[in-house]
């Protein structure tokens, strides 16, 4: 999408190459979406995780990864991260998720769309070069695991991994562009993250939500797929029950 080029452009002209690592802390929202499109799209390497992610351990992400730019839920990240800044010396430039930002050192990521829509047509081949470089054996993300003892791990993934996910899940799926996804599982986990790639894939309605949202987006949205893990299938059965169970 437009979108998309003008962030990959902006980010060509910030001097992001094929290859380099890109921290994305936020959660599920239209701008983690384009910050980890227009990562993939210049052969850069996304690393993702939640905004709420503990500081020692954001820390060691982005010096792990060696990630030369980060994108940030907010000016709240931003500040964690650029406080962080002095232990990370490869990274070089820092995104807010917003349309303007007063943090020192920080760049707003609304601004640099705007940067990449005025400037797209001179990086126009340049854009179209750095996309034609990537080929399917190319890193397309680091993903730390959570939850495991003493450091994460980070598990790196090509492009040809996600996507024969991607192929495969939809073919036993037999997704088309009438479907509408609810997305309710943290967009930085492979499993949320294949699905979302399915949906842009096929044309289809890709919903954000949250597990304090997701009875009324249910009801509201009508998804005809909806990925979940069986916490939140347990969570629906209880309350289906509890209801029905009132109604008696």
């Amino acid at each position: 999408c437009a979108d998309v080029d003008a962030l990959g452009a902006a980010m060509l002209l910030r001097g992001v190459r094929h290859g380099d690592r890109v921290g994305i802390l936020a959660e599920n929202r239209y701008e983690w979406l384009l910050a980890d499109l227009a990562t993939a799209s210049i052969g850069a390497v996304g690393v993702p995780r939640g905004a709420d992610t503990a500081p020692a351990e954001t820390r060691f992400i982005l010096h792990h990864s060696g990630c030369r730019l980060c994108f940030c839920e907010n000016d709240a990240t931003a500040r964690e991260v650029l406080a962080l800044a002095p232990g990370l010396p490869r990274l070089e430039l820092v995104i807010v998720m917003a349309e303007s930002t007063a943090i020192a050192g920080a760049e707003a990521l609304g601004e640099l769309v705007r940067i990449g829509r005025a400037r797209r047509e001179p990086l126009l081949a340049q854009l179209h070069a750095a996309r034609a470089a990537v080929r399917a054996a190319d890193l397309l993300t680091i993903v730390y695991t959570s939850g495991t003892t003493a450091d994460p791990k980070g598990v790196m993934l090509t492009h040809a991994n996600v996507l024969g996910n991607a192929h495969a899940s939809a073919t036993v799926l037999d997704v088309t562009r009438d479907d509408v996804f609810l997305s309710v599982l943290p967009a930085w986990h492979m499993y949320e993250r294949v699905m979302d790639y399915i949906a842009l894939a096929h044309g289809g309605q890709l919903v954000y939500t949250d597990r304090r949202s997701i009875k009324d987006d249910l009801a509201a949205v009508r998804p005809t797929v909806f990925a979940a893990v069986p916490r939140i299938w347990e969570m629906l059965h209880d309350g289906l029950q509890a209801r029905a169970n009132r109604t008696k």
